[in-house]
């Protein structure tokens, strides 16, 4: 089966600069999960056409003409709620000059609002929910079978005039099994954000879920999985060898959960000179990290922090269900900034109760 991936250009506010302004200024960053699903389809076989169009600075013109010469038997596009729109509009835009092709759809939004994801892009033939080597493998058995995809944990679709969905996969417990991204396919020299340092720049994921329930973050209460400290730092050594990566954002919800994992990572990228040749982040809660810790990721080459603050207030912490204190926050903070590790923080305004008065406590 061939297979089209497209990372769109997104639009976030209506007067928002061109993709070369945001690219000059602002910066792109891949999308990682994305590329984990170009590994997983490769792994099963499947020919794979990535297009980045604001990375490989496509018109639309261009994605056209590449789209028709690849002829694609399903394209896939990822969707979040602040740009639900923009993904609708990107499927028609695909469906009118490639009408036989299927259309498939993943992502955070997808996760949260699978039947209406569906329900309200009528372009869109298939939703995937759920983590993508628990339900693409069946999937593409099924497709290549011409088999029924009734009772497919994970896959929402059209049915005659039905919507079906069979419910949420099992999740991934063993992530080392789990292919690494497939980097060579995008321009990684392109990308950067608007605080990074270096380049060739990447974003990671060394872990899934978040024990903590903050209200707000749509991983919150799910569980906890991280990769082996032996895996992490394989990737680390893939992105500098063949990627010619300098800089890794990892994008972790909650990256420093478990101290054990930290402090054996921290071990290997020394053991192994890797802190001498990549600098990388973290987002970190304050109440996950310590002295010891924060020593050891200095030690192995991580510079900045990002810590959910979210408030200064007492009360607006205690209703987003954040868990700590005002004394911890400023507490870690200044230990962070004392071993020379920069601290950037979170902050969240209009939360429930927020007043002026709140926010200027914030």
């Amino acid at each position: 089966m061939r297979v089209a991936l497209i990372h769109y250009d997104v639009n976030r506010i209506a007067n928002e600069p061109g993709s070369k302004t945001v690219m000059r200024h602002f910066g792109h960053m891949p999308n990682i999960q994305l590329l984990y699903v170009a590994a997983i389809l490769e792994k099963l076989g499947q020919e794979i056409a990535y297009y980045d169009i604001v990375g490989m600075e496509m018109s639309n013109a261009d994605l056209e003409a590449r789209l028709k010469s690849f002829n694609p038997h399903l394209i896939g596009l990822s969707v979040f709620t602040s740009h639900f729109h923009t993904a609708k509009s990107w499927a028609a835009y695909a469906k009118s000059f490639l009408p036989s092709a299927k259309i498939i759809l993943g992502g955070v939004h997808a996760a949260i609002f699978p039947t209406e994801t569906l329900r309200y892009i009528p372009e869109v033939d298939f939703v995937c929910v759920g983590e993508a080597e628990m339900v693409l493998p069946e999937f593409i058995r099924r497709w290549e079978a011409n088999e029924s995809f009734e009772g497919l944990r994970g896959l929402v679709w059209h049915d005659v005039d039905k919507i079906q969905f069979a419910g949420f996969p099992e999740l991934c417990l063993d992530l080392d099994s789990v292919p690494f991204p497939a980097r060579y396919l995008v321009p990684n020299h392109k990308y950067f954000n608007f605080i990074s340092t270096l380049r060739n720049y990447t974003v990671f994921n060394s872990s899934r879920g978040c024990p903590f329930r903050c209200i707000f973050c749509e991983a919150s209460g799910t569980r906890w999985r991280g990769r082996s400290a032996e895996n992490v730092v394989a990737e680390f050594e893939e992105c500098y060898e063949k990627h010619g990566v300098r800089e890794i954002d990892m994008f972790d919800s909650s990256f420093t959960v478990d101290r054990k994992r930290v402090l054996e990572i921290c071990r290997l990228l020394i053991a192994k000179g890797l802190h001498k040749k990549i600098i990388w982040d973290v987002r970190s809660r304050v109440d996950t990290v310590n002295e010891e810790m924060l020593e050891a990721l200095k030690e192995a080459g991580c510079y900045r922090i990002f810590y959910g603050i979210e408030s200064g207030n007492p009360q607006i912490l205690k209703k987003l269900r954040k868990g700590v204190d005002k004394h911890r926050i400023e507490q870690i903070i200044k230990k962070t900034d004392d071993v020379g590790i920069s601290p950037f923080g979170y902050f969240l305004i209009g939360s429930p109760g927020e007043t002026p008065e709140t926010a200027r406590e914030t």
